[in-house]
């Protein structure tokens, strides 16, 4: 019977990835191809309403529920997401979950290499993150705050989706560039913590499962009044309070 019920949901996920594939068809022209060629504001921001439409499509057509947990702390214009990665459902997930907001997502350098993806962050004018330059990023942030004048500035400070063997919830350490980057735009950093694209949406995997995925948004966090002679050190106390606050916001949902 299990074996049946598997087989049955299984062909249910082709069948909706097959619908998801045809209706994708004219959101790939308004979202990559008419803004490639067409490059002006006006274009990016109809870019980026019909990936936030796509997305939606997405979650509907593959039976995906999000519950949004804190908005309470979303009190503020202008702000720094520090979030958990752990799929790549994470930014169709957190793009919904702030979808009322303008929202980039700083982008590391390798991932503008992946087709259709690197494309969509190029076209949106997404921060590029290059580990090997934090000067560099830093002009490239700036220079995205300048331009589009987002809401949300995004970053995953552990720097990647994850390791083999990773458990769900699991943190990995964060980069110590986050506290550089925090430490530079000064402003308020707002943990934000992800469960379940990971049964969503596991590794190794191309279709998604139904399920449910849980975006918890944490208390802001601001750093400006921490008093140091070593401006190396306050990165570093800004790095540490991240990691410590989100790894504890997730324990206490999952609790």
């Amino acid at each position: 019977m299990e074996a049946y019920e598997e087989k049955v949901n299984y062909a249910e996920r082709i069948f909706k990835s097959s619908v998801f594939i045809g209706v994708s068809i004219p959101f790939f022209f308004t979202i990559i191809a008419i803004p490639f060629f067409i490059r002006n504001r006006r274009m990016r921001e109809l870019s980026e309403k019909h990936t936030k439409k796509w997305f939606e499509l997405l979650f509907k057509i593959f039976n995906i529920k999000l519950e949004v947990f804190g908005e309470k702390n979303l009190n503020l214009e202008k702000f720094i997401i520090c979030s958990n990665h752990i799929s790549f459902l994470d930014i169709p997930a957190l793009t919904l979950a702030f979808k009322n907001r303008k929202i980039k997502f700083f982008a590391k350098e390798d991932v503008l290499k992946i087709p259709v993806i690197g494309w969509g962050l190029k076209i949106q004018n997404h921060p590029i993150v290059k580990a090997s330059s934090p000067v560099s990023s830093i002009k490239d942030i700036i220079r995205v705050l300048d331009e589009e004048k987002p809401d949300i500035l995004c970053i995953f400070p552990e720097g990647t989706r994850g390791e083999p063997g990773r458990k769900p919830n699991e943190l990995l350490p964060f980069k110590e560039g986050i506290g550089f980057i925090v430490d530079i735009l000064n402003l308020p950093v707002v943990p934000v913590g992800i469960i379940g694209t990971h049964k969503v949406y596991p590794p190794k995997t191309i279709i998604p499962r139904r399920g449910k995925i849980e975006v918890i948004i944490g208390e802001p966090l601001d750093f400006s009044n921490i008093e140091t002679r070593d401006r190396r050190e306050k990165r570093k106390i800004i790095t540490t309070a991240l990691e410590r606050n989100l790894k504890n916001l997730i324990e206490s949902h999952t609790k």
